[in-house]
């Protein structure tokens, strides 16, 4: 850390001019918005892969390979694809 970076005037001012209860509502602001922006990329990446038709049945071949052998059901074979794409574990 450098002589800039310790005594940036921006810092400074807010450190002395600025409220400590409008510092704690800018950083809570700052932490929701981001933790917003994470599920929301989260939510999309999900989206994006149900939607495809193709990664849909490819995903549906690949979990035929691994529960074939047991004979489940259309109704337990569709569950099971969406719990994969849940988070609710």
């Amino acid at each position: 850390m450098g002589f800039r970076d310790a005594f940036n005037p921006h810092a400074i001012y807010i450190a002395v001019f600025v409220p400590a209860q409008e510092r704690e509502t800018a950083a809570e602001a700052v932490y929701f918005n981001q933790e917003e922006e994470r599920l929301l990329k989260k939510l999309w990446q999900k989206a994006k892969t149900s939607s495809d038709p193709a990664k849909v049945s490819k995903e549906a071949a690949e979990l035929e390979k691994i529960v074939g052998k047991y004979k489940i059901s259309d109704t337990d074979r569709k569950a099971l694809q969406a719990w994969r794409h849940s988070d609710e574990f």
